[in-house]
């Protein structure tokens, strides 16, 4: 690799490294800016289930439009180059995050989720990142440096919740508000398009005959998933996992609050050891196991380990439970996540990765929202319940893993 490409491989990974950053930062924060009742984003008279009602919907807005919006802005860095479209996303960050922490200084709840939605929308650097390195790097190492990208973005977004937590705790500094760590993730994705804009050199775009740009490509990769045989079962046991994984992800902060009364700080450490146990799944433990296990039977035990901790996460009261349980849960869902990533990658001829990738992508995106959605109306019930969906939605997965029988691509000789 020549100097000029390990510098422009170097800006990429920190502007991965600084999204994943910015995007733990708020979690500490979505719980108690629509629960708490004397600085929250809601009136102080609205009843639980309609605050329950906005925290899902902030939640959904953000994998909902990045559904919309990443195949788009992967589709256009095509024409227009890799550089500017990142650069646009990073503009589309800085904006929603402002447009965000000034919602929580003036008390607008709507406006908050509307600006998690252009987050959501504008927020495709990791897809248009993962090609950008492919332009700069050795085919023959593309396992090696997707690597990369995967631990400098879960290294990112395990530091972040922790920062979150401390810049939006009046115990660290009376400065500091629910605001400030939203005001200081539009300042990182500000220092990121300078990053970028002074060491990322695009490769020259190629003259190739492209498809027309179709807005709704994200809900059509998602139709895909479900049409196409080869992938069908794969994606239904991949649609269960992340309805289950969204539901522990997206309203522990939430459990945490009303079970526990955690603070935003303690809240910023639950989610950092989640994000420190993810990049230990995906990063170390994974490539070690797939030497000895097959990727199936690597899929379906971990479902099964995460769906043991998620039940005990519900049922246990014992203070120390919640630490342990999301340390195991996340390293194993780490390894259940990337097994049925390369087994997507595996069940398809190489000139359709892309697609396939894709197809993924979509299947995440929409897993998290359609589980944000059903959680903000059941939470009000019990704040377990949410999780407790979340943990037979992960038995099921792993029966359905259980009873999959696909097979590698090259067996097959074709899509």
């Amino acid at each position: 690799m020549t100097k000029r490409n390990r510098i422009a491989l170097l800006s990429i990974l920190m502007l991965i490294f600084i999204d994943g950053l910015g995007l733990g930062i708020i979690f500490p924060i979505v719980a108690p800016i629509f629960m708490t009742k004397v600085h929250g984003l809601v009136p102080p008279d609205t009843s639980q289930t309609t605050r329950e009602i906005y925290y899902g919907l902030a939640i959904a807005a953000f994998p909902f439009f990045s559904v919309i919006g990443a195949p788009i802005l992967g589709d256009i860095s095509d024409r227009i180059g890799r550089k500017k479209v990142l650069l646009i996303s990073l503009a589309g960050s800085v904006v929603a995050y402002m447009i965000s922490a000034v919602a929580v200084n003036l008390r607008m709840g709507i406006v908050f989720i509307i600006s998690r939605a252009l987050e959501g929308l504008t927020g495709g650097s990791v897809p248009v990142g993962e090609a950008a390195i492919l332009d700069l790097t050795d085919p023959k190492k593309k396992s090696l440096y997707l690597g990369l990208l995967i631990a400098f973005y879960a290294i990112g977004f395990s530091i972040g919740p922790a920062i979150g937590g401390l810049l939006s705790s009046t115990q660290v500094s009376s400065y500091f508000d629910y605001a400030t760590p939203l005001f200081f993730a539009a300042v990182l994705s500000l220092i990121n398009m300078l990053l970028l804009w002074a060491f990322y050199k695009a490769p020259e775009i190629k003259e190739v005959v492209l498809e027309k740009i179709k807005l709704m490509r994200g809900f059509l990769l998602f139709l895909d998933a479900f049409k196409h045989k080869t992938i069908r079962w794969l994606s239904i046991c991949f649609f269960l996992s992340q309805l289950g994984w969204g539901a522990m992800i997206q309203f522990s902060s939430l459990f945490l609050l009303q079970r526990y009364h955690y603070s935003t700080i303690q809240i910023g450490w639950f989610y950092a050891v989640l994000g420190l146990g993810l990049a230990i799944g995906l990063i170390v433990l994974t490539p070690l196991l797939e030497r000895y296990f097959t990727l199936k039977t690597l899929a379906i035990w971990s479902l099964l380990v995460l769906s043991l901790g998620m039940f005990v996460y519900v049922y246990s009261y014992h203070p120390f439970t919640p630490w342990v349980t999301i340390a195991i849960s996340s390293i194993v869902n780490g390894i259940a996540y990337l097994s049925f990533v390369t087994i997507y990658s595996n069940s398809v001829m190489p000139e359709h990765q892309g697609w396939v990738m894709g197809v993924q992508t979509s299947v995440w995106g929409m897993a998290w929202t359609v589980i944000s959605i059903i959680d903000a109306f059941t939470d009000h019930f019990s704040v377990s319940l949410p999780i407790e969906i979340g943990a037979w939605l992960t038995v099921a997965a792993c029966l359905f893993t259980l009873f999959y029988n696909g097979k590698h691509a090259e067996e097959m000789g074709s899509h």
